[in-house]
C-alpha cells in the first residue's frame, strides 16, 4: 500500500494578529465571554464579534463556529473564525486538541488554504508546549481522510497550511516550535495507525475500509468486527468399512473398500452494527452509526425465512439528536459494533468413496460427492443501513448453492 505523505508543517508565529497573512485566523472563545475577551478581534470585524455575541448567535458553545469579514486595512487576515471552547473551567489539552481536529475539518470542508490558530495566552491551566503540542496534533488529525477506499467517488480538498499563533509573543513561539513538531509527529502517527486500523470495512476494502461515526473517540469503534461468527462448529470424519471375512469371493470385492467422509460445518451468524448516512452531522462526519430507541429490542423474533422481510425491528431507530443552535446539526448515533446477530448457517458435504485393487499395485477408486447434502439454504447478512431505504433490513440474497453431486473416477499405479 503506498502511504500518503503530507508535505505541510504546522508553523508557529508569535507575531501580532493584524500581521497574520491567512485566509482564516481562527480564535478559541469561551462562554460566557464578552467581547474584549482577546483584544483586537472585534474592532478588526468592525463590532460584528460584539453584535454575534450580544445577540447570542454565538456563545461559545464548544465546537460552534462564527465567522466575520475582517475589515481592518491594516489586518493581513481575510476572515475570523471564532470557535466554541465550552466552559473555561472544562478547559484543558485534550479539549484543544478536539478544537484543533474540528476546526481543521471545518476548514477543509470549506476548503480554506490557509489556517491560523490562536493559542491563547490564557488557554486553561496547562504549560503553554502542552497545549501547542495539542493545537498541531489536533490540526494534524483533520487531515485524515476516512473515505479513501470508499467505492463511490468522494472530493476532499487538500488539507490548508497551519500556523499557530503564540498570543505571548515571539518568545514563547520560539519555544513553541518543538511542541508543535511533536504534535505533527503524533498526529501523523495517529493518522497512519488509523488508516492501517483493523476498523469497520477493512475484511472486505483495502487497509483502513471505511471509518464510520466519531473516529476521536476510541471506545466509538470497539466491538466484533463485522466478520467475527461467536460460535463455530466443524465437524471432519472419515469412517473405513471393515472389509468382509472373505475378502476373495465375488461378494467380498463388491463389499470391501468402502469410505464415508464428511464435513459439517455449522456456525452462527455475524455480528453485524446498523448504520446510517448523517447529512447535518455537526462534525461533517456523513458515515455514522445509527441512533436507536434506547430498551429497543432491534432484532425480530422468528425463524430465518420468516424473518427475512423483517430483521430487524424498524420501530427501534431514532433520528439522530439536535445538538446545533441552528436547530438542524446532529450528534453521533448511540449504537456501535456487533450489535445485530445475521443469520446462522449450516452445512453438511458429504462423500461415498469405493477402492478397487485391480492388480497387485493398481488400484481404482470410485467417488460420489455430495455437496450441501441436505440441500439447506444459508442466507446473506440483511441489509443493515437504514439510509438504504426499502432494502434495509430485509434479507435478498442466498450464501451457498443448492445441492451438487458429482461422481469420478481416479486410477492409481
Amino acid at each position: 500500500m503506498a502511504i500518503p505523505t503530507i508535505p505541510f508543517t504546522v508553523g508557529c508565529t508569535g507575531a501580532p494578529f493584524g500581521a497574520i497573512d491567512t485566509d482564516v485566523l481562527v480564535v478559541p472563545w469561551f462562554e460566557d465571554e464578552g467581547p474584549a475577551a482577546v483584544p483586537g478581534i472585534d474592532k478588526a470585524s468592525s463590532g460584528e464579534v460584539a453584535r454575534a455575541l450580544g445577540s447570542k448567535e454565538f456563545v461559545g458553545k464548544a465546537y460552534d463556529v462564527f465567522t466575520a469579514g475582517v475589515t481592518d486595512p491594516g489586518w493581513r487576515a481575510r476572515r475570523l473564525a471564532l470557535v466554541g471552547a465550552g466552559k473555561r473551567a472544562d478547559f484543558g489539552s485534550d479539549l484543544v486538541r478536539k478544537l484543533a481536529t474540528a476546526t481543521g475539518l471545518w476548514a477543509r470542508q470549506h476548503r480554506v488554504a490557509r489556517v491560523g490558530f490562536v493559542m491563547r495566552g490564557d488557554l486553561g491551566d496547562g504549560p503553554q508546549p502542552e497545549m501547542t503540542q495539542a493545537i498541531a496534533e489536533g490540526l494534524t488529525l483533520a487531515e485524515f481522510d476516512g473515505g479513501s477506499y470508499k467505492t463511490r467517488e468522494h472530493d476532499i480538498p487538500a488539507p490548508p497550511v497551519w500556523t499557530i499563533v503564540v498570543a505571548a509573543g515571539e518568545e514563547s513561539a520560539a519555544r513553541g516550535i518543538d511542541a508543535a513538531a511533536r504534535g505533527r509527529l503524533l498526529g501523523e502517527c495517529s493518522n497512519l495507525a488509523r488508516d492501517l486500523a483493523n476498523v469497520l470495512g477493512s475484511t472486505i476494502q483495502p487497509n483502513g475500509g471505511t471509518l464510520w461515526g466519531d473516529n476521536n473517540n476510541p471506545r466509538a469503534d470497539y466491538g466484533p468486527d463485522g466478520f467475527v461468527r461467536p460460535h463455530r462448529f466443524v465437524l471432519s470424519a472419515v469412517y473405513e468399512f471393515p472389509s468382509p471375512r472373505y475378502s476373495h469371493a465375488v461378494v467380498g470385492q463388491l463389499l470391501r473398500g468402502w469410505k464415508l467422509a464428511v464435513v459439517s460445518t455449522i456456525q452462527s451468524g455475524h455480528l453485524l452494527p446498523v448504520l446510517n448516512d448523517s447529512s447535518t452531522n455537526a462534525y461533517g462526519i456523513v458515515d455514522d452509526f445509527a441512533e436507536l430507541v434506547p430498551g429497543c429490542h432491534l432484532s425480530t423474533s422468528g425463524s430465518t425465512t420468516s424473518r427475512l422481510n423483517n430483521w430487524i425491528n424498524q420501530s427501534c431507530i431514532a433520528p439522530y439528536p439536535v445538538i446545533g443552535d441552528d436547530g438542524i446539526a446532529t450528534a453521533f448515533g448511540n449504537s456501535g459494533m456487533g450489535i445485530l446477530h445475521g443469520p446462522g448457517q449450516a452445512n453438511t458435504d458429504l462423500s461415498v468413496i469405493k477402492m478397487f485393487a485391480l492388480w497387485e499395485h493398481t488400484n481404482l477408486e470410485f467417488r460420489s460427492e455430495f455437496f450441501n447434502v441436505f440441500n439447506q439454504t444459508n442466507f446473506q447478512d440483511p441489509d443493515n443501513t437504514v439510509s438504504d431505504g426499502p432494502s434495509f433490513g430485509t434479507v435478498t440474497s442466498t450464501l451457498s448453492n443448492p445441492r451438487i453431486v458429482q461422481f469420478a473416477l481416479k486410477l492409481s499405479f
